[in-house]
């Protein structure tokens, strides 16, 4: 079944709609809140991690059907050493239904000390 009950609602794209906009990233960036994307089976491809902000908040992005697979661009491998997905002060984010094809990088020491920083538990974010 698909990831959001078999149907697909609100904006509907494909890969090449996607890319033909400017990537995923310019969509998302370009979809009000609350907004829903479903996108259609394929491959997107991403140059950099997504950045979800506030402005992103109660977005939901999800599959309409299977084999939506988000995949870092391999010639930009370097971008994603911390990350796939960027996520600054969004609050009520669903992913459904996509399968995220997450890079194998190298990570630096210095930036392993770094993470080791920081704290064991983050606060809950608060409900509307």
């Amino acid at each position: 079944p698909f990831g959001n009950g078999g149907t697909c609602c609100a904006t509907v794209l494909g890969a090449d709609e996607v890319a033909a906009k400017g990537g995923l990233q310019a969509v998302l960036d370009g979809l009000g809140s609350p907004a829903t994307l479903s996108l259609r089976p394929g491959i997107y491809p991403l140059s950099v991690p997504l950045a979800l902000t506030a402005k992103h908040s109660w977005l939901t992005l999800e599959d309409c059907g299977p084999g939506v697979v988000l995949q870092a661009n391999p010639d930009a491998l370097a971008a994603f050493r911390t990350a796939m997905l960027n996520l600054q002060q969004v609050n009520g984010l669903t992913l459904r239904g996509m399968v995220l094809e997450l890079p194998v990088v190298q990570i630096a020491a210095a930036a392993m000390r770094a993470s080791s920083a920081c704290p064991a538990s983050w606060p809950a974010p608060a409900m509307p």
